[in-house]
């Protein structure tokens, strides 16, 4: 650990898509889905984030690309961690570390002194892209922190690597992560109301069979590959079939969730039989079925 740099932070706040409420088959649409995702260069340290887990599932039947080192010479310079590998105050990954399991990964680098001004930040998982920001860095002596995270959630199984870029020259680093697999994992139903947030990310705490007068419905999932690629999901209630667009991401990686109350619902929760199926593209990555008595 190098305690006398001055850190300068990238700091992700993971990609959120918040699913306010479905449309109906008749197409009249009570309200529209937002997507956002939001990713800053910043002084300060990065957000706290709970390492905890939330129970899962049955896995998506489709599976990830498989583990893939990002192209580039791997650097002594620029070290890969969890959260508990980050020193006391934040800064930076006091070790690289392998196989661990966390809810955030972290990625730090200390450049040589002759690299200032603007330098390229981007983490990667198996080789495809997650999330890409801009550092500028103004004294020499600042090392570099990006940091990503999903909630209270575990972070998908697979290699994340990163890359530090300034002019011709780029330093790369990589480890993998231990994880759920699947292109979909965690995928989760619960009242809506119950929903665990960390900052703007919102996902279900645990998974429910069977909910008991919910005051909403929810469901949630961390879903993978999705840079360029539409999700949507399909909401099976006794009244109906409906569907929620979430658009098309920008982000690799993505935490989705839906909630909708009884107004949203047309007028009530009925009892019976209920399911959320998230959809890629139009392929089905994840689905949890679920009853409301």
């Amino acid at each position: 650990m190098r305690s006398a740099r001055t850190p300068l932070l990238v700091t992700l706040l993971l990609a959120l898509l918040a699913l306010t409420a479905c449309s109906g088959d008749d197409g009249s649409d009570s309200s529209t889905p937002a997507a956002a995702a939001t990713g800053t260069v910043t002084s300060l340290p990065p957000a706290t984030t709970s390492s905890s887990s939330a129970q899962a599932s049955t896995p998506a039947p489709a599976s990830s690309p498989a583990s893939k080192q990002p192209p580039g010479t791997p650097s002594k310079v620029v070290r890969v961690c969890g959260a508990e590998q980050v020193d006391a105050q934040g800064r930076e990954c006091d070790a690289m570390q392998r196989g661990f399991s966390s809810s955030t990964v972290y990625c730090s680098a200390d450049l040589p002194s002759s690299v200032t001004g603007k330098v390229d930040v981007s983490l990667l998982r198996n080789g495809a892209p997650v999330y890409g920001a801009t550092a500028d860095r103004v004294d020499p002596s600042q090392s570099l922190l990006l940091s990503f995270g999903v909630g209270r959630l575990r972070l998908p199984a697979g290699t994340y690597g990163c890359q530090f870029k300034a002019g011709t020259k780029t330093w790369t680093g990589w480890a993998p992560v231990s994880g759920p697999s699947g292109l979909a994992s965690q995928t989760m139903a619960c009242d809506g109301s119950t929903m665990v947030r960390t900052g703007a990310i919102a996902h279900c705490p645990t998974t429910a069979a069977t909910l008991t007068s919910p005051r909403s419905i929810g469901c949630s999932s961390v879903v993978t590959d999705v840079a360029g690629k539409q999700i949507d999901i399909l909401v099976h209630t006794p009244s109906g079939d409906r569907k929620a667009a979430a658009g098309r991401q920008a982000n690799g990686i993505a935490v989705v969730q839906l909630s909708a109350d009884a107004r949203q619902l047309g007028g009530r929760i009925a009892q019976g039989d209920y399911s959320c199926t998230f959809l890629v593209d139009g392929k089905q990555v994840s689905r949890v079925p679920f009853t409301v008595a």
